[in-house]
């Protein structure tokens, strides 16, 4: 995935590494890093992930690269993932991400993992 998403911007790993920069947490990726997260030996955490799509916009569908870093049970849908982060998710990384950029701050406990959005959700629509 991240792969296609750099042959649609004519980028290679060391471009990407370059434009990827240093992320909040002081993390710095350079070319093997990049080879590594697109042979799928790196394992991504949500920092990284937001980062990547941040870097990759618009080649790279947010949604198809939360699913691909944090995969569901099998029995969700591309498209059901996409409703539940649609939902809720992608909002609520984004008001944090804009939140933890104005204060300087790198806690990665910030950020809502897919399952905890769906249970707010759940809980919310309950009452």
């Amino acid at each position: 995935m991240v792969e296609l998403a750099m042959i649609a911007k004519g980028w290679g790993q060391g471009r990407l590494a370059a434009n990827l920069g240093e992320l909040p947490s002081g993390r710095v990726f350079d070319a093997t890093g990049i080879r590594r997260i697109r042979l799928g030996q790196r394992t991504l955490d949500q920092e990284l992930v937001l980062h990547l799509i941040d870097v990759l916009a618009p080649e790279l569908d947010p949604v198809e690269a939360w699913m691909a870093a944090f995969p569901p049970p099998p029995w969700v849908t591309l498209d059901a993932y996409r409703a539940a982060l649609n939902d809720g998710h992608m909002r609520a990384v984004s008001r944090l991400r804009s939140r933890r950029t104005l204060a300087g701050a790198s806690n990665r406990s910030m950020l809502p993992s897919p399952a905890q959005t769906a249970r707010r959700r759940n809980l919310t629509s309950a009452a």
